[in-house]
């Protein structure tokens, strides 16, 4: 399970934006790239165990941002459909996210040489 470190992790980094905002902030956003195949209800329940403890009555939000990947070789950038691909190949990636390139290649050029440009990382944000 993951899924707890990183809630865990999200809400220390909340605390650290809260105390650079100088006041307690009343949401904190969290933007997960789909490739990081998280179980979204699992890390909401997770950060909401820690935020309770952390920054009592702060609401907080999850939002998922699709993989865009670029071509090194055409410099062709695109949006990966998560959806597209087979579950196992998923989980490979999940698990391994270089499996990617063995998976995934350039719809203009066919080149396995990618570059994730977004989508991979997992963001964290505090609104006033």
């Amino acid at each position: 399970m993951h899924e707890a470190a990183i809630a865990l992790a999200v809400v220390r980094e909340a605390e650290k934006l809260a105390k650079t905002l100088g006041t307690k902030p009343k949401l904190v956003e969290v933007v997960v790239g789909e490739l990081q195949s998280i179980d979204l209800e699992v890390l909401g329940e997770y950060i909401r165990m820690n935020l309770r403890e952390a920054l009592p009555g702060v609401e907080y939000k999850i939002t998922t941002e699709p993989p865009v990947l670029r071509c090194e070789q055409c410099g062709y950038e695109w949006r990966l459909d998560m959806n597209t691909l087979d579950p196992d190949v998923k989980e490979a990636i999940h698990f391994l996210p270089e499996a990617l390139h063995a998976y995934v290649k350039c719809p203009v050029c066919g080149s396995r040489d990618l570059t994730v440009v977004r989508g991979r990382e997992i963001r964290v944000r505090v609104h006033g």
